[in-house]
Parts: structure tokens; C-alpha cells; sequence
């Protein structure tokens, strides 16, 4: 009687998911009756028989439920090919990943140094500097400090209030000018 066992192994494209030996899957990467269509770019590798599609996700640059469609080049992953999820650079934000963070935002490990959505640094700012804003994106030297990396001191000037790009006090304190 007919077992379905392939006594001679599968055909090309063809494999058996467990011991019985049936020949009714399709090897890795491949999808289709016939198993003669190549999947995207699944994360696993494998994609549904019938459809093609890529259930547990797609591998990073890739989206839709096939992974055929690639995000912009900016994009390590998107939603559409106009929304980034997860920007390439982990110093860039925006939904096209083309604006860049604070210059004030301290490293992260690796990581996205600030919000994909608003620049917001994830965490916090480097020393001497603050946010002026509710975004909390570390954009200006604290008092007392100047130029762009907020690494230079103000000289004698009322509350240490000094003048980012150049240092310059108004006013300075009593007995300087």
C-alpha cells in the first residue's frame, strides 16, 4: 500500500518535514506548489508555502508581508518605504532618519543616541549642557559655558551669562570689562 514515503529522497526544491518522509515542503527559502518561488527577505529565512509571506518578520532595510520591499537607505527599518522605525546612523532622527541629534546628547551604548520621533535625547545630555525646550533634546550650554561643545568658560560676567558662539558677557561683572 502507498505509504507517500519518497523511498529516493525529494525532488529538487522538495524536502520532508519529519520522519514520515513525505516530500510535501519546500527547503528554506523557497515557497509555492511547486516550491520554484524564492522568498524575501524573511528574517528566518523561511516564508509561508502558500503565500510567501514572512511571519516572523523581515530581515532589517526590508518591509511588507513578503519583505520585498525595501526601505530607504537611511531607514535600518521602516514601516513603509517612507516611515523609518529604526534610523542606520545612531546619530540621525525624523521619519526619513535626516536630521540630526543635539549635538549635546551623550553617547547610548550603541544605541540611537535620540528619539526617532522627536530628538529627545535618550540619555541625557553631556556635561554643560541643557535643554531649552520641552523635547529635552540638550540644545544649549549651561550658564557659565560657551561655544558649540559648551567647553569653554564665560569670563567674569553677571550670572555667568555669556554669549554661546563667542563668549562675549552683557553685562560683565562689576570691576571687568
Amino acid at each position: 500500500f502507498d505509504t507517500g514515503r519518497c523511498e529516493l529522497g525529494c525532488k529538487d526544491n522538495f524536502t520532508s518535514l519529519d520522519e514520515s518522509g513525505k516530500c510535501d515542503a519546500c527547503v528554506d527559502g523557497l515557497y509555492g506548489i511547486n516550491c520554484d518561488k524564492t522568498c524575501g527577505q524573511c528574517i528566518s529565512g523561511k516564508c509561508e508555502r502558500e503565500s510567501g509571506e514572512c511571519k516572523e518578520g523581515c530581515q532589517p532595510g526590508y518591509y511588507g508581508e513578503e519583505c520585498q520591499d525595501k526601505c530607504m537607505d537611511t531607514c535600518y527599518s521602516c514601516e513603509d518605504g517612507n516611515s523609518c522605525t529604526k534610523c542606520n546612523e545612531n546619530d540621525k532622527y525624523g521619519v526619513q532618519c535626516n536630521q540630526n541629534c543635539s549635538i549635546g546628547c551623550n553617547e547610548n551604548g550603541g544605541e540611537a543616541i535620540c528619539t526617532i520621533d522627536t530628538g529627545k535625547c535618550n540619555n541625557n545630555c553631556k556635561e554643560h549642557f541643557i535643554s531649552t525646550d520641552e523635547k529635552e533634546t540638550c540644545d544649549a550650554c549651561k550658564d557659565g559655558y560657551y561655544e558649540l561643545n559648551c567647553n569653554k568658560e564665560c569670563g567674569h560676567c553677571q550670572q555667568k551669562k555669556c554669549d554661546r558662539d563667542n563668549g562675549t558677557c552683557s553685562p560683565c561683572t562689576e570691576g571687568f570689562h
